[in-house]
């Protein structure tokens, strides 16, 4: 037999062969917390939301002279702004280890300012909508701290590069480090020591000489931009260029890669991976967002890669650096997160396009070896939320395990219960967003698109996964009988902030003779039963085999029931579970090999038999270990190796 696609609800007896809505109707969840965008000592910011910022950014131009020798710094900044707000000073954040040396009007006359704590505070009345232009000149070495600003050697010379992501442009340019405006347009123009060659975003336009020794480069970029995503390299290079053809734009979208000369011949064979990319992007989300201009690569000497609009600054050139960071265009650069804490727009979006490219241009095994690779890194913790609550510490921000990879299993999941039509089509109707695209997006938004596209509340769904944390653990139990099996379903939420996931549960109900049936489960609570119908004899049952979910489970089939003390898995890292099958479980305790209690546990109601419950164990060290478990009928004992 073929496999059906079957969704259950508990406690009845028959298939029901057309999906059937699953989330209640529960108020929507806004984001409940105030956040400040701060870092370290910068704490000193205000919560920022909506529009706090009294000007709206028309144009930047930056003319820069670096000193790749010392990473000093000499530069004027021109800002053509429009106020929206009355105010009788202009505010910049504008880091101190550069000196401002003047400020002026477009024509030249001097303006007061004061540069204090991290702020340049210009004397400038702003009428709203009069628009209005100012000229700074500074200069210095901009502090290396937190690397937003740095420089490095490699084999072919010197290197000078930013990567300002969360609050670092202000260390080298005057600005509005924040979340609530882009610029319309950009200018930056680079002066470098001959030999070298300076990279930012857009277009390069005009080269020339400065003197014997120096010349320039002068970018050009017509799309809106965030200030964090404005980015300069200047190093010796080697220019490769090639055209990716792709299906939703009109043109080929030029290709433009700044390498190391020492690195070109590596270089240029690992670059080739980039147009396939672009391609299958460009028919899962729509055309790249800056077709009018490139899409290029810089290599730079920071770990990692960043995500510049239209050219990414690279540590590498492996095959899932160049997808995440092509991905960023569409996701955080074409469309931003407006508030740190809903970071994983961005990057949750990225590492789940990242994985799905194994999906579309690698091997099935490859794809399934993601997800489950992903499964078992955010499940060996039993906390932490998608949504940052503390955007402070880079730790958090940039958590790999949750803003990157549980947000990735999270879309990931909204691709199941959407459907694979609805969720890229709610998807590119987020990026088609006129209030949207080359602005700023909460959550709720593309909560909004995927609930159109798919005619499914989300609400319950975004509590539970995006502000919720952790995930279900379900124990399945089995009884089958001549065309009938009866399931019962235990699940433990690995953190309390979830009462109990309300998610479907696919389960694969296979039969002696190979017949196979695929079904959705439907819980309404923390424990369910329900009877099936398929038609033929269950002979196995599995979870989730298409991994669909990020989830932990474990299936028993009743008439082969395990007697005893079940530890599982074993061994294990962070998260354990216990059952007894003989009685209820009133305590549990973890000895060492001196016989030292180093966990103690009264589970308060005690834990009834044939139930599984979760204990974490992330502050053991990793060895062998003796597991007590006293229940009404007795004390048992068994061993538990911890990773």
């Amino acid at each position: 037999m073929g496999v059906c696609q079957t969704v259950m609800r508990p406690h009845y007896a028959v298939f029901f062969l057309l999906l059937v809505g699953w989330v209640k109707d529960v108020p929507c969840q806004d984001n409940p917390f105030d956040v400040a965008e701060k870092c370290g000592y910068m704490e000193r910011f205000d919560v920022r939301r909506n529009m706090d910022f009294a000007v709206h950014m028309q144009h930047v131009w930056l003319d820069l002279a670096i000193n790749d020798a010392n990473a000093f710094l000499e530069g004027v900044c021109t800002l053509a702004f429009l106020p929206v707000q009355a105010a009788p000073v202009m505010r910049l954040d504008f880091h101190e280890s550069l000196t401002v040396w003047s400020v002026t009007t477009a024509s030249g006359s001097p303006l007061a300012f004061t540069h204090a704590q991290q702020q340049l505070r210009i004397v400038r009345p702003l009428v709203p909508q009069k628009a209005d232009t100012l000229i700074i000149h500074y200069s210095g070495q901009p502090s290396f701290e937190n690397m937003y600003y740095s420089r490095s050697v490699h084999a072919d010379g010197n290197i000078v590069a930013t990567r300002s992501q969360p609050y670092g442009c202000s260390y080298w340019w005057p600005c509005q480090n924040t979340l609530t405006d882009k610029i319309d347009s950009l200018d930056i123009k680079l002066t470098c020591r001959l030999g070298l060659k300076g990279v930012a975003n857009g277009l390069l336009k005009e080269t020339g000489g400065v003197d014997s020794q120096h010349h320039y480069f002068l970018w050009q970029h017509r799309y809106p931009i965030v200030p964090y995503l404005v980015a300069i390299s200047v190093s010796p290079y080697t220019v490769l260029e090639e055209y990716a053809k792709v299906q939703g734009g009109k043109d080929s979208i030029k290709m433009v890669h700044y390498v190391y000369p020492f690195y070109e011949q590596t270089a240029r064979q690992l670059v080739r991976q980039t147009a396939p990319i672009m391609r299958l992007f460009d028919s899962l989300f729509g055309p790249y967002p800056f077709a009018k201009e490139h899409y290029g690569h810089a290599q730079f000497h920071q770990g990692g890669g960043m995500e510049h609009q239209t050219m990414s600054f690279m540590g590498s050139f492996s095959f899932d650096l160049i997808a995440h960071e092509l991905a960023h265009q569409w996701f955080g650069n074409k469309i931003t997160c407006a508030e740190w804490p809903e970071l994983w727009l961005n990057e949750g979006f990225a590492t789940y396009a990242n994985m799905l490219c194994y999906r579309f241009l690698r091997s099935d095994s490859l794809w399934r070896l993601q997800l489950r690779n992903t499964i078992d890194d955010v499940c060996s913790t039993p906390n932490g939320s998608v949504f940052v609550r503390d955007t402070t510490r880079f730790q958090t921000l940039f958590n790999q395990r949750m803003v990157y990879k549980k947000a990735a299993m999270v879309l990931h999941m909204l691709r199941f219960t959407c459907g694979e039509p609805a969720f890229f089509e709610g998807v590119k109707n987020y990026l088609e967003d006129t209030l949207l695209s080359y602005s700023f997006a909460r959550q709720r938004d593309l909560q909004w698109h995927l609930e159109m596209a798919s005619g499914k509340s989300l609400d319950r769904f975004f509590d539970e996964w995006i502000m919720g944390e952790g995930f279900p653990f379900y124990h399945i139990r089995f009884d089958a009988k001549p065309m009938v099996c009866d399931l019962f379903i235990d699940q433990s939420p690995s953190h309390p902030s979830v009462e109990f996931f309300s998610n479907p549960i696919p389960l694969r109900l296979i039969g002696s003779g190979g017949d196979t049936v695929d079904v959705q489960l439907i819980p309404d609570s923390k424990q369910f039963n329900t009877r099936l119908q398929p038609g033929f004899h269950v002979q196995e049952v599995l979870f989730d085999p298409d991994m669909h979910l990020l989830a932990r489970g474990l299936v028993f089939n009743e008439s082969e029931k395990p007697s005893g003390l079940l530890l599982f898995p074993n061994p294990s890292d962070n998260l354990l579970f216990v059952q007894s099958n003989t009685s209820d479980i009133v305590e549990i305790r973890v000895i060492d090999h001196v016989g030292k209690v180093l966990y103690k546990e009264i589970p308060a109601p005690p834990v009834k038999k044939g139930n599984a419950y979760a204990i974490n164990v992330t502050s053991l060290s990793q060895g062998l270990y003796t597991f007590e478990v006293t229940t009404l009928k007795g004390l048992f004992r068994t061993k538990w190796i911890k990773k």
